[in-house]
């Protein structure tokens, strides 16, 4: 199943004639005028213009972009879940200013996060302005491919405008192949984004194949369910900015959406493409064991693209080298840093970031399955290389806990041929059904249907319950509300990078952040709305020759 990585996934020609931007500015969008020349002749046939579509892929791959910065770093170490972690607290400090809400806006996360998606957004433009040609130019061209794949790339250029959204709220906005006259401007309203992802996503799901209908070689490739599972989180965002920022000029004229993220939601519902993995007890042969439950299983190797994922950026170890690898961090990143041998503490070869906090373990029913996959609790062990098992050892964990929803065995990661940290083969589920689900009980809920939030809710709790003992979560009664909504996508989408973005949304992160400490007790100032969202990257605004303005106190 991996080996679709390289057909869809793999960087294509197009990159290198040149194409490759590095930022919004000039340092991003300035290119060798020969590039240019090339390009004019490249798009004349199917497979150059599949080549194309490749390219815009190619940056969700791009290394420890979206897996470790912004899964982990912006989404959840952030929030009071999540901290850097190591040795010690302060061990990388270019991921705890993120925890102290201390970024500068020389931080190279940043700059790395907004060049790659700005990067992705270059390829989907140039994507969507040339592959037309090649119905002109190659009279084999099928009209319906080049369809389709103009929907995938204006569903990734939505993919990547969202998350900017969510990580630096107010960008430029670039809908075309720049000119170099335009290569200055400045941040628009979110709502403009906004606008320009609701146009890209309504377009293509029509045209864009349910998943049911892919073919193995085309596992990982955009879809009907994938479009309308981005809306429902645009719309989502949406409303909630509306709800809790009114009047807020960085929002433009955005509206409280709820209908719309409940008829989308409800869509995918219906569609009979997706269903929770485990709902009725069903277990599964994985590294973790011939019996595994529905819950843990999603987050194996084993358990890939399974009936739950919607969308899953797919990873390989594919034994190449340090920059052009098209493979994860997160198992090296996060798994349990020591273990114990013979009662001695011994490290186990992965580095223990990304502590999980125990106002986050304080969320879990008691008995709650879910909380033996996302975190690791004193009395757990782990296979470290050579494929033995030892007890963690908790002694350098601030938390007391180490993240656990990664880890491999070590006869996929540790000590699989070509292994390096930034090289495992574990995909990063963007979509699953489980989202949906808790984002159509939260429209429910605000538009006062609590039968349906009640009965979407649950659903997610009934799986949860029967991948453990049967009694724990039970369904929740009466008026279901805001807050158990939240409570369940913190438990459910634990370290998933859901949870600061979320925060923000809701508009609860100033009052839940400022006036705590980290765990070593380093206090927290979190101001809205400056820390709402990351400083735009310097190297931007200093490009743009003065027409790039920072965000609101940064």
């Amino acid at each position: 199943m991996k080996k679709i990585v390289k057909n869809i996934y793999r960087l294509s020609l197009i990159a290198l004639l040149g194409f490759v931007p590095f930022s919004c500015g000039d340092q991003f969008l300035d290119f060798d005028p020969v590039a240019a020349e090339n390009s004019a002749s490249f798009y004349i046939r199917m497979d150059q213009a599949d080549q194309a579509v490749a390219a815009a892929y190619s940056t969700l791959v791009a290394r420890t972009c979206w897996d470790r910065n912004i899964l982990l770093d912006l989404g959840e170490v952030p929030s009071p879940d999540a901290e850097s972690g190591g040795d010690y607290e302060n061990e990388v400090p270019e991921v705890e200013v993120f925890n102290r809400h201390e970024p500068l806006p020389t931080s190279g996360t940043l700059a790395d996060v907004y060049g790659n998606l700005f990067r992705g957004i270059h390829f989907s433009n140039l994507a969507l302005e040339n592959i037309p040609n090649v119905l002109e130019a190659d009279p084999n061209a099928d009209p319906n491919i080049i369809n389709l794949r103009l929907a995938e790339v204006k569903f990734l250029r939505a993919l990547n405008y969202l998350y900017l959204t969510h990580v630096f709220g107010q960008v430029p906005l670039v809908d075309h192949v720049l000119a170099p006259s335009e290569y200055f401007m400045d941040k628009v309203d979110m709502g403009q984004i906004f606008d320009l992802i609701e146009k890209d996503l309504t377009e293509a799901i029509p045209v864009l194949p349910e998943k049911s209908s892919l073919s193995v070689e085309n596992t990982g490739r955009a879809t009907k369910g994938a479009a309308k599972a981005l809306l429902a989180r645009m719309y989502i965002f949406e409303s909630s900015y509306a709800k809790n920022y009114s009047g807020d000029e960085r929002f433009g004229d955005m509206s409280e959406r709820w209908q719309d993220v409940l008829d989308v939601c409800e869509e995918i519902i219906t569609s009979g493409e997706y269903s929770l993995v485990g709902y009725n007890g069903e277990t599964f042969e994985t590294w973790r064991g011939a019996e595994t439950n529905g819950y843990a299983y999603m987050f194996t190797v084993e358990g890939e693209n399974n009936s739950e994922s919607i969308f899953e950026i797919q990873y390989i170890n594919d034994n190449v080298d340090y920059t052009l690898t098209r493979a994860g961090s997160l198992v090296q990143w996060c798994s349990a840093r020591y273990c114990s041998i013979d009662g001695v503490q011994q490290q186990t070869g992965y580095w223990g970031l990304g502590w999980p906090t125990q106002l986050h373990v304080d969320q879990y029913e008691a008995g709650d399955v879910r909380l033996n996959t996302n975190v690791s609790t004193p009395g757990d062990s782990i296979e470290i290389a050579g494929g033995t098992r030892y007890p963690v050892n908790f002694d350098n964990s601030a938390t007391g806990y180490y993240l656990k929803k990664y880890e491999l065995s070590a006869e996929q990661f540790s000590d699989a041929g070509g292994h390096g940290w930034q090289k495992s083969p574990f995909n990063y589920k963007l979509l699953r059904y489980a989202d949906v689900l808790l984002m159509a009980a939260e429209a429910a809920i605000e538009l006062g249907d609590n039968d349906k939030a009640a009965l979407y809710i649950n659903e997610v709790r009934i799986r949860a319950r029967a991948c453990g003992g049967g009694t724990v979560p039970a369904n929740l009664t009466g008026t279901i509300t805001l807050e158990q909504l939240i409570r369940e996508r913190r438990v459910e989408l634990a370290f998933e990078g859901r949870r600061y973005f979320d925060m923000v949304r809701w508009g609860i992160a100033d009052d839940e952040i400022n006036g705590s400490t980290t765990a070593e007790g380093y206090p927290i100032t979190y101001v809205s709305p400056k820390n709402d969202f990351q400083p735009l990257p310097q190297r931007e605004i200093i490009s743009s020759q003065g027409g790039l303005t920072q965000n609101v106190g940064w």
